[in-house]
Parts: C-alpha cells; sequence; structure tokens
C-alpha cells in the first residue's frame, strides 16, 4: 500500500486530534474516510463527533471514520451498512483476488445511488484486502 505525503498529513491530523491511528486513508474530492481499528471508531469519533467536527474544520473536507476487519465481507457490510447484502464472495485466480457481491434489486438502486462512497470503498478494498475488482450481481 502507497501513502502519499497528503495522506500522512490526515492520517497525522487525525492522530493528533483524537489519538487514533488510522490504517489507511483515502480521499475523494471532499470526503476523507479513515480506516481505523474496530476498538477506535469511537474515539476517533469522539464525544458528540467532536473530533470528526475538528478534523472537518482542520482539513476542510466532511470526515468518514470506517472500522477495519480483517474479513473484507464484514468490512463491506459495515462501511455500506445502509446496503442490504445478500452475499459476498472473494474469490482468487491467478493471484488476483475479486469480490463478487450479490445484491437484492433494491440494493441495487441503493448502490447505484452511492456511488461516490462505493468508489472510496473499491479504493480501500484494493490497498488493504489486495481485491483487484469487485463485481456486483
Amino acid at each position: 500500500m502507497k501513502i502519499d505525503e497528503d495522506q500522512i498529513r490526515m492520517i497525522n491530523a487525525l492522530e493528533s486530534i483524537s489519538g487514533v491511528s488510522a490504517r489507511d486513508c483515502v480521499v475523494d474530492r471532499e470526503i476523507v474516510s479513515f480506516l481505523v481499528p474496530p476498538k477506535d471508531v469511537g474515539k476517533a469519533i469522539g464525544k458528540k463527533a467532536v473530533n470528526v467536527k475538528k478534523l472537518n474544520d482542520a482539513l476542510g473536507k466532511k470526515i468518514e471514520i470506517l472500522s477495519y476487519n480483517q474479513d473484507f465481507g464484514s468490512f463491506l457490510k459495515a462501511a455500506m451498512s445502509e446496503i442490504n447484502f445478500d452475499k459476498v464472495n472473494v474469490v482468487e485466480e491467478n493471484g488476483s483476488k475479486e469480490a463478487i457481491v450479490s445484491l437484492s434489486p433494491e440494493s441495487k438502486i441503493k448502490i447505484r445511488e452511492r456511488g461516490r462512497k462505493l468508489k472510496r470503498v473499491k479504493m480501500i478494498a484494493e490497498r488493504n484486502y489486495n481485491i483487484g475488482n469487485m463485481m456486483i450481481r
């Protein structure tokens, strides 16, 4: 995983404000998504979201705190909790991992409406779970 100078600055800001060290940070236009250990999610957010508000002011971007999970399916379901996933399978073929995600028709509509968030989740999947492609069915 390669983290650039700007991402390091943002991870350092999270740690300085909340005391939580992020595993990763993804920037998509005006939103910064931090991937933190599950035990530190509440601490990263802060009481009454005070840490998120401070980070928002310091970085000038909206903040999203996501919980890391060793299992990609569990991470995906938590990161996109507004979507009902029927099934999440990770298959490895020729040294490359691919996630095959099964959704109900209603959930397919919801996931299309959340395209930007899905894009950030895909970036995190590639960087932290070595998933090169995510197919939605």
